[in-house]
């Protein structure tokens, strides 16, 4: 009996999937309003800049890239999670048909052991799924920049033809007033961005593309299939919708 509800457990726990991977979304914004006059850009790729109008600084994103070894290891971390559970979930029906005092105590301290362990495991995986980012601004100009984070009451001075790297966090959205020193020129620039590693059902793999089931991110931050697929470039990150036929039509292309 305690070997078939062992048995079941592990079952329960572990459940067949289809061929799966990691793809990136990318997502940066930039403004920069000068007296009313406002000019912004923003980018799905991996990078993004925007010049001032008079051209006295430039902003500058850039993301992080999912590489192939990144994928690796949140594929590892990921099943040394899941293992680390089924575990758990052993070890706790094995608690639950103990003999005795003792053998419960040990075993019960091992469901503990296992199940910090598991929380550990999982949170490594999140942890290899969140992109670094990094976020800098250039004097261009032949004189020194003023720039004042509004929100976190940080100030720099940058020196002429200079960079400033600004901390980030992932996602962020960053606040800045940008003068000369004498606070006769004042600009104020917003700056938003953020990238997330999604967990996707992986149809077709080249070079240059994932095919993957199409998704829509939620304002909760789930994803809902949307029916049909997505081609996303490794190169610039642009998606494009597909139809099954189409999908069948670029493999036939290039095997």
């Amino acid at each position: 009996m305690k070997k078939i509800l062992l048995g079941m457990a592990i079952l329960a726990s572990v459940t067949a999937r289809a061929k799966t991977t990691y793809v990136p979304a990318y997502m940066s914004f930039i403004q920069i309003a000068e007296a009313g006059d406002t000019i912004r850009d923003n980018s799905t790729g991996r990078s993004l800049s925007l010049r001032s109008a008079d051209g006295t600084f430039q902003i500058f994103v850039e993301h992080e890239d999912l590489s192939g070894e990144r994928i690796k290891e949140i594929k590892r971390a990921k099943r040394a999670a899941g293992w680390m559970a089924v575990a758990a979930v052993v070890q706790g029906v094995s608690a639950a048909f103990s003999d005795n005092a003792l053998q419960y105590t040990i075993r019960s301290n091992n469901t503990r052991v296992i199940s910090e362990l598991s929380a550990m495991y999982a949170g490594a995986a999140k942890a290899d799924q969140t992109l670094a980012m990094d976020i800098w601004i250039e004097n261009s100009s032949g004189h020194e920049l003023l720039i004042n984070d509004t929100d976190r009451g940080l100030t720099w001075y940058v020196q002429p033809h200079e960079a400033l790297a600004i901390s980030a966090s992932n996602p962020d959205c960053i606040r800045l007033r940008i003068s000369d020193l004498q606070h006769s020129h004042v600009r104020f620039a917003t700056i938003a961005a953020g990238s997330s590693v999604d967990k996707a059902e992986l149809k077709h793999e080249d070079a240059d593309y994932w095919f993957i089931t199409a998704y829509r991110r939620n304002a909760d931050g789930t994803l809902e299939p949307l029916g049909g697929f997505e081609r996303i470039s490794k190169h610039d990150f642009s998606r494009e919708l597909l139809n099954y036929k189409q999908l069948q039509e670029y493999i036939a292309r290039h095997k």
